[in-house]
């Protein structure tokens, strides 16, 4: 999973720094605001992506009044297009 986590932070770095800090559960990756949350689990990757919208199709909770919290897990070490475009919406709401 160390794969998936480089990934993501090489896609939000293209976009700006990117600060990474660790906690007892996990990274949370921030700009001027925070970004993600990423959860190492068992045999995944959970990271919790801040968009100021619900994602259709994905798990999603209201973390604010203006953002949602989208629930992304990885199993495998594949980020898809759609993620890198997340990642990227995900940035530009958190700069």
């Amino acid at each position: 999973m160390r794969a998936v986590y480089d990934e993501i932070v090489a896609r939000l770095c293209e976009s700006g720094p990117v600060h990474e800090d660790a906690v007892t559960v996990g990274v949370f990756l921030k700009a001027t605001r925070k970004i993600a949350e990423v959860r190492p689990m068992a045999r995944s990757l959970r990271v919790w992506l801040l968009l100021p919208h619900e994602v259709t199709g994905r798990r999603a909770v209201r973390a604010s009044a203006d953002f949602w919290a989208v629930d992304l897990r990885f199993s495998s070490a594949e980020v898809d297009d759609e993620v890198l475009a997340l990642l990227d919406e995900a940035y530009d709401a958190a700069a």
